[in-house]
């Protein structure tokens, strides 16, 4: 997409001073980001669009980085300081490896922790 490249060449200028930051809108100026759109809504509208593409660039992107730091391939300071929150996809992709299922449920915490007391004492 041809809108994005300014977004992603700023998104590559804000992590090479901070890899784990996303926040590439620090590098454009909206004003002067070749954004433009007809209509009474104009320039704020493109760049909501932007924004929106970036936000979900940013969302894929930090799944991959996610998964780079699950099977070692990146390091923590590399990835996206949200990619390394999503550190319990490695144990997930080891327990499919493994054959088993998962299962993704809200559980009460009184319940987490009985469980837990369980595991502890087998």
């Amino acid at each position: 997409d041809v809108s994005l490249q300014g977004a992603l060449k700023a998104l590559r200028t804000e992590r090479k001073s901070n890899p784990s930051s996303g926040a590439w809108w620090r590098h454009v100026d909206p004003s002067t980001a070749g954004l433009s759109c007809d209509g009474p809504l104009g320039q704020h509208w493109s760049f909501s669009s932007l924004r929106v593409k970036m936000s979900e660039y940013l969302c894929l992107l930090s799944h991959l980085e996610a998964l780079d730091l699950a099977v070692g391939c990146k390091k923590e300071e590399e990835c996206l300081a949200e990619s390394v929150h999503l550190g319990g996809l490695g144990s997930s992709l080891q327990e499919l490896r493994q054959g088993r299922r998962l299962v993704n449920r809200a559980v009460p915490q009184e319940d987490l922790q009985q469980a837990a007391a369980d595991l502890g004492s087998d």
